[in-house]
């Protein structure tokens, strides 16, 4: 057997529904994981991994990346605990600064992000 580790990844805009046929397959084929990117503002990831956990029964379901600008962190904990009861030991959760230096969308939400060690001064 070999040790490759393969993945599918659902970019944000996926369609939640084909998603569900993929991760079977996916899982039918022997992929280690399915991952469900979150937009900015367009496509939560939550509501498809629950509902790729659903109809998977061993693979892998991950957040590449949830944000941790608009979402309280109480919250999240709450969410993958509860996605975890759903799926007992296959959740991965990715977070990610969902951050664009060229495009602050982050900026359109109200998340205020300050940089302390960048205007440290010398």
């Amino acid at each position: 057997m070999s040790n490759s580790r393969v993945a599918l990844y659902f970019a944000g805009r996926s369609s939640p529904a084909r998603g569900d046929e993929l991760a079977q397959f996916a899982e039918k084929h022997g992929f280690e994981a399915v991952w469900q990117a979150e937009s900015r503002l367009v496509r939560d990831a939550i509501v498809p991994m629950a509902a790729y956990a659903a109809v998977t029964e061993r693979i892998k379901v991950g957040s590449g990346v949830i944000n941790n600008w608009t979402r309280n962190i109480g919250l999240l904990a709450a969410t993958f605990l509860t996605l975890d009861d759903l799926a007992p030991d296959r959740i991965v959760c990715g977070m990610g600064a969902w951050w664009d230096r060229w495009r602050p969308t982050s900026a359109s939400s109200g998340a205020s992000r300050w940089w302390p060690c960048a205007r440290r001064s010398r």
